[in-house]
């Protein structure tokens, strides 16, 4: 658990302290590379959890936000009427529990913002799933993988000047939860941020674990890694 939690802590207590430079930002696992949002959704975790010290109450705050993602999503595939033997699934996957209750990854914050997208697209509530989606992407940059279906839903959904006008908003919203950074080095905060280049450590993954890794690290299987990521999130 305190892996990760305590790099997310060392690194918003700089930013609490006053740092604005994005590639000054460092934890005990590395450089900040996740974006504004990420470090907004943890200072108030900093704050709610004495510094970081209080990882239960940490947990617990994680434990109401499984739920409350997990009646979310189980109301969006009801909706979309998903067959019933989908949703025991949901509850016993160990991965989601270690996600959540034991690592306290910002890919929970991330994928709850995700599915209240698709709750509001559903309800065609347009502008809130459009702020809430490039709230997911100022979270972590990995919703950028369900990019291309949010952009043929409201190309299909709405006329072309207002699913324009649905873009513009997502980046107005992330111009604007990057503003305390652009100012310093906007640069830094973009190659920090959205750091395309990143390679994923093998030790680290979960899911493609069958590999070795010399293969999981080969650059000529990143854009098959990616093209699988994308067609999931389009389906």
């Amino acid at each position: 658990t305190e892996i990760d939690w305590e790099a997310y802590m060392q690194q918003v207590s700089q930013y609490l302290n006053g740092e604005r430079d994005y590639t000054l930002i460092k934890g005990g696992t590395g450089p900040l590379v996740y974006p504004a949002a990420h470090v907004y959704i943890y200072s108030i975790l900093h704050k709610l959890t004495d510094g970081g010290k209080n990882v239960l109450l940490a947990q617990a705050i994680f434990a109401w936000l499984y739920l409350g993602v997990l009646t979310l999503v189980m109301t969006c595939y009801r909706m979309a009427k998903a067959p019933p033997y989908i949703f025991p699934l949901l509850i016993l996957s160990k991965r989601l529990h270690s996600i959540f209750l034991l690592r306290l990854f910002n890919d929970c914050f991330a994928i709850g913002f995700l599915f209240i997208t698709i709750y509001a697209y559903q309800h065609r509530i347009w502008t809130v799933g459009s702020v809430a989606y490039s709230f997911g992407v100022g979270t972590k940059m990995s919703l950028l993988l369900a990019g291309p279906a949010v952009g043929v839903i409201l190309l299909q959904a709405l006329p072309l000047r207002r699913a324009l006008n649905a873009a513009f908003l997502m980046a107005q919203v992330q111009v604007t939860i990057a503003w305390p950074f652009i100012p310093v080095n906007p640069v830094g905060y973009l190659s920090r941020a959205f750091e395309f280049s990143r390679q994923f450590l093998y030790k680290w993954t979960v899911n493609w674990r069958f590999l070795d890794e010399k293969t999981f690290l080969s650059p000529n299987l990143a854009p098959y890694y990616a093209f699988l990521h994308h067609d999931s999130y389009s389906n």
